[in-house]
């Protein structure tokens, strides 16, 4: 795994240690492959409390995760949805998300 893609990984992995309650929700903005929460979701003691929100305007790479998602049996954990950063920051577009941990 790549530097950036460990600091994220990390990061999904520390809220999940700091999450109170059972449920840890993370979102990823533009996640592309989103390999850094594969990786946690495979590897993480806390797998099973996450759940993972992935947004991203390219359909192809929303396609692939929830491919993976699918054969990895996460679909329950894993939530594809094509959003617009630009739209969500000016209010154009809304995220219908519970709160988040991360």
């Amino acid at each position: 795994m790549t530097g950036k893609l460990q600091v994220r990984a990390d990061a999904i992995e520390r809220a999940c240690v700091e999450a109170p309650g059972e449920a840890v929700r993370v979102t990823s903005l533009a996640s592309g492959p989103a390999e850094e929460v594969f990786d946690v979701l495979a590897a993480s003691a806390h797998a099973p409390r996450l759940t993972a929100t992935l947004l991203d305007i390219d359909l192809q790479a929303l396609a692939f995760v929830a491919d993976k998602a699918a054969r990895r049996k996460l679909t329950r954990q894993v939530k594809a949805v094509n959003g617009n950063l630009v739209y969500l920051a000016t209010g154009r577009q809304r995220l219908d998300v519970p709160p988040q941990d991360l």
